[in-house]
């Protein structure tokens, strides 16, 4: 599918790019973009898998839980992620 002149995959890659990079790191002052990019990467990527904090700051190397909570909180709240909780 071809949206003006641009493949779907390239407009979408984009579209998420400008909402990660405009909408979140720009508003929350984010310090590290690249982890919180290859957070949401990932997120995307496994995204009807369980995930535990502890199982992700070992995959993705956060210098802290608290960071990648944090992290998580401003990818929902920018309605790119949204987490299922368990119970």
């Amino acid at each position: 599918m071809v949206v003006k002149g641009i493949e779907s995959k390239v407009y979408l890659g984009t579209l998420f790019d400008s909402i990660l990079f405009k909408d979140v790191v720009r508003r929350y002052r984010v310090r590290f973009s690249q982890k919180i990019y290859e957070l949401s990467l990932y997120l995307i990527n496994n995204y009807s898998s369980k995930f535990s904090f502890n199982k992700l700051w070992d995959i993705l190397d956060f210098n802290s839980i608290a960071t990648l909570q944090n992290y998580i909180c401003f990818l929902e709240e920018a309605y790119i992620f949204y987490p299922l909780n368990r119970f």
